[in-house]
Order: structure tokens, then C-alpha cells, then sequence
């Protein structure tokens, strides 16, 4: 069940963002619906649209948009990934109002022109704008482990574009199910002093995933390399809630796999 959850999860990041390996992409968390009035976003770019990030609040503006008001968002940190993603993680300058409909929005400054994003709603199949509704019952709660991340298995799917390749843990936490909550990933190969850090959303399902799908993915392995990882909680104002998790080490899926080619 495992596999197969991790499989239909790396089609529907694949498919929904970024289709065919196309050259370009941008998305946004929260996926759908509601947001708290702290507001917490992240916002994330593929590929020819990683300039976006790179350029933010020089080149290029964000913010939310209510009528003909827009909510500036304070970028509280950068990620490159290490498979053809950014992200950026963001947070309103002012605190948004109950009840009402934000949309998001990207502005080129030096021609002034909107970038109007949109993402597929796999519901009613139809693109539609970034947005969201302020829901003071959405808490970005503020969390602990119950029982920290631990490897439970890998995974390995080859496709026309290359692979999918998993690494899936399994955990206890206790949070609402309309939360959303961020944890930081940080990754090191062992034998190198460099790592990588990105930020993925977590529920209380018991299970996440890291890796890269077929055309893109925060974190990339070599086939015979072994790594450390730890993971870490952020608050609701997008700050460390603990401090990190131990380091777990890991081999890479493809060893882990058979699958050495």
C-alpha cells in the first residue's frame, strides 16, 4: 500500500505542476481552500520559472490580492532544491482578514505586468487562480513529535522521463486536520560537508516522503551514496518550533532497490 500511495503521489506532483516535463511552473501552499490570518505560504517554482524565486522582490513582486488591495509578504527564507525546484517561504506583512478571499499574485516590476497563476483543480478539472479563504478555525498549529521520523521503506519508479525515486518515513504527531504545517528537511551526503534544506508540508497521517518525482524534486541521490537526515517543526510565524531531530542515516534507493542503473 505504501508503494502504491507513494506512486499515485508522484504522478499527481508530477502531473498537476509541472506535465510532461514541461519547461515551466509555479504552485503554492496551502493546496486548496482555506488559510489562517497569519497566513503562512510557500511558493514554489520549477525549472525556466526559478527565476522567480531567484529575483523575488527585485524582479519580481508578491503578494495577495483583495479587490484592488495588495498584502505585501515578507520572504522569511529561500530553498533551491536539488532537482529543478525552488522555494520560497512567505508570510504577510499585516494580518489577513477573516472571512475574506485572497488571490495570489506575481508582478513583474519593470513592465507591471500580473503573472495571474493559476493551478489545476483535479476536482472540477479546470485551472483556476491561486487563492484562498481566511478561516480563523485553520491553525497553523504549533507542534511536537510524538514519535519522531523514522525510515520505513523506499521506493524506485522508472518513467519516460526518468525516475521517481523515494525515501519514506513513517511518524507520530497529533495536529487538527485543517492545519497546515511546515517541517524543515535538511540533507547531507555523508563524506560531504554540504546540505541541502526544504521545507515540506506534513499532516497526521502517520507518513511522508522525500525525494523527486520523474522531472523534478528537493532532493536528488546518488546511486551508491549513503546520507544523514533531520527534520524540524516550524511555528505558525514560520520559525523553528523545536530544535532538530537527530540525524537518521539512510541508503540510497537505488541500492536499497536493487536498481543500480
Amino acid at each position: 500500500m505504501r508503494v502504491l500511495s507513494t506512486l499515485i503521489l508522484s504522478l499527481a506532483l508530477g502531473f498537476s505542476a509541472i506535465a510532461d516535463c514541461a519547461s515551466r511552473g509555479v504552485w503554492a501552499l496551502p493546496a486548496f481552500g482555506k488559510i489562517a490570518p497569519e497566513g503562512l505560504i510557500v511558493l514554489e517554482t520549477y525549472a525556466r520559472s526559478q527565476r522567480i524565486i531567484d529575483s523575488i522582490n527585485s524582479s519580481y513582486m508578491v503578494y495577495l490580492e483583495l479587490n484592488d488591495t495588495l498584502v505585501e509578504l515578507e520572504v522569511l527564507e529561500i530553498c533551491h532544491g536539488m532537482f529543478e525546484v525552488s522555494q520560497a517561504i512567505l508570510r504577510p506583512k499585516t494580518k489577513l482578514k477573516p472571512g475574506e478571499e485572497y488571490l495570489l499574485q506575481i508582478r513583474h516590476r519593470q513592465t507591471s505586468r500580473d503573472l495571474n497563476p493559476e493551478r489545476y483543480n483535479q476536482k472540477t478539472e479546470n485551472y483556476e487562480r491561486i487563492k484562498w479563504v481566511v478561516d480563523e478555525s485553520v491553525s497553523s498549529t504549533s507542534s511536537s513529535w510524538a514519535k519522531g521520523p523514522t525510515v520505513q521503506d523506499y521506493s524506485l519508479f522508472w518513467f519516460g522521463c526518468g525516475p521517481a525515486c523515494h525515501v519514506n518515513f513513517e511518524y507520530q504527531i497529533d495536529i487538527p486536520d485543517s492545519s497546515f504545517l511546515l517541517m524543515r528537511v535538511e540533507l547531507m551526503e555523508v563524506g560531504s560537508e554540504i546540505t541541502w534544506q526544504y521545507h515540506l508540508p506534513i499532516a497526521n497521517n502517520g507518513e511522508f516522503s522525500i525525494g523527486h518525482g520523474m522531472c523534478s524534486g528537493p532532493f536528488y541521490f546518488q546511486t551508491k551514496a549513503k546520507y544523514l537526515v533531520r527534520f524540524a517543526l516550524l511555528d505558525p510565524n514560520g520559525d523553528l518550533r523545536d530544535s532538530y531531530t537527530e540525524w537518521i542515516p539512510f541508503d540510497s534507493p537505488y541500492s536499497k532497490t536493487g536498481d543500480m542503473d
